[in-house]
């Protein structure tokens, strides 16, 4: 008795997620993409505004990136850490995340720099997004950026105007794009050199 109990939870709490019908509910909103910042929530920046890079405890540097949708499903799970060591008792540092859940979203950021100097590259991640299909959102992605290649390449600016990009797509095979330039100041690459 309690085995049949135990599975009709199981199968009904399984058959609570309905991508069909998410996907026909995301269908009535406008999908759109807005590039942003940020490391604990979404930030809108200005075009052509600076953004300050951050440097990680290993010498690398990064802009935080962030993105806020409109009628994209945001998935239902999270993204689990495992740690670099085993169990993550010892340093707690983390190696990778996973995705537990249903339908996370692939996100991608892109840099592209004047003159394509420095080929545009990109940095790919999956997550799930805090909100609901009429807006939700998604931050804190650690968007590599080699200051110093922009410093040796750059060196006669005082500062460039660079191009962040976003696409997502969504368990409905929605893609959304939007880019933003903002300037960066070359002398930065030099701070670690």
């Amino acid at each position: 008795m309690k085995m049949t109990v135990l599975m009709l939870i199981t199968l009904g709490l399984a058959g609570c997620y309905n991508n069909e019908k998410l996907c026909e509910e995301a269908s009535l909103y406008e999908a759109t993409a807005t590039i942003g910042t940020g490391y604990d929530e979404f930030e809108l920046y200005d075009e052509g505004e600076t953004l300050e890079p951050s440097y990680g405890m290993q010498g690398g540097q990064h802009i935080w990136g962030a993105v806020q949708v409109t009628g994209l499903i945001p998935g239902n799970g999270e993204m689990v850490s495992d740690s670099f060591f085993g169990d993550g008792d010892i340093g707690g540092g983390t190696g990778s995340t996973t995705a537990k859940g249903h339908d996370p979203l692939a996100v991608e950021f892109g840099f592209s720099f004047p003159d394509d100097l420095i080929e545009p590259y990109s940095v790919s991640f999956t997550d799930f997004f805090s909100g609901d299909i009429e807006v939700s959102e998604s931050f804190g992605h650690t968007v590599f950026i080699d200051l110093w290649d922009i410093a040796d390449t750059y060196h006669e600016e005082a500062e460039i105007s660079v191009s962040m990009s976003v696409t997502v797509e969504d368990g409905c095979g929605t893609v959304v794009t939007d880019s933003r330039p903002f300037t960066l100041e070359v002398e930065s690459g030099y701070y670690y050199y």
